[in-house]
């Protein structure tokens, strides 16, 4: 699922790279380009290597590719890895959502979840309603994530305000119904836990009533041992 996740953000992200960057990797002539020879490449050039561009639209960014490359190695189960890459990618553009979110998969993965949810929290606090599914997708798994870790009050509060985005964004690919039913289920836990304590409470007042031993006064020491008789 989390893989799923993942790769959906990251289509969503390449979506108008996609449309020319087979023809930039592929070597071919763009259909308005007029052709010619290549310019001579400069020694040290990185642009004579590989192209990027920087807003990901003629072809990907070093931020993009990088992200890619976390993602087949999450993928592959490479979870320390993909961690790596997705690190890389937040140092190339700390102000994209995409980064934290995607290093914040990765390290549900590996249990990390205290780290987790930090990362979840960057990537909200970058996220807008520019890119709608990937906001909602944030608040998801940092819903998610609380839960994960007990935090029953902190994960009700973030699964109505994932309720709330779902329901403005329907066309978003989100899935409001998620919402309820963790909503629902948090209500139901919290239900049980507070009959359980009143259960508890009962049975050590019906200890009490049984026949607890009421204190005494406290028993007289026995005499001390005479010292031996001297030869």
């Amino acid at each position: 699922m989390l893989a799923r996740r993942l790769l959906a953000a990251l289509a969503a992200l390449s979506a108008t790279a996609a449309l020319t960057v087979p023809v930039v990797f592929a070597g071919e002539p763009s259909p308005t380009a007029k052709p010619g020879p290549a310019p001579a490449a400069k020694k040290g050039d990185a642009a004579a290597e590989k192209r990027y561009d920087p807003d990901n639209v003629t072809a990907l960014s070093r931020f993009m590719e990088t992200l890619i490359q976390g993602n087949a190695a999450y993928s592959t189960k490479n979870y320390a890895g993909a961690a790596e890459s997705f690190k890389k990618a937040i140092a190339l553009n700390p102000k994209h959502a995409l980064g934290p979110y995607a290093l914040g998969e990765a390290q549900v993965a590996l249990g990390e979840l205290t780290q987790a949810e930090e990362s979840f929290k960057l990537a909200e606090s970058l996220s807008d309603d520019r890119d709608p599914g990937l906001r909602a997708r944030i608040l998801f798994v940092l819903s998610d994530v609380k839960e994960r870790q007990k935090k029953l009050d902190e994960a009700k509060v973030a699964w109505q305000a994932y309720s709330e985005y779902a329901q403005k964004h329907l066309d978003a690919g989100v899935h409001p119904t998620t919402a309820s039913t963790r909503l629902q289920l948090l209500d139901d836990l919290a239900k049980m836990e507070k009959a359980y304590v009143g259960v508890r409470e009962r049975i050590a007042a019906e200890k009490i009533e049984a026949g607890a031993p009421e204190a005494g006064p406290p028993a007289t020491p026995p005499p001390a041992p005479k010292p031996p008789a001297k030869k």
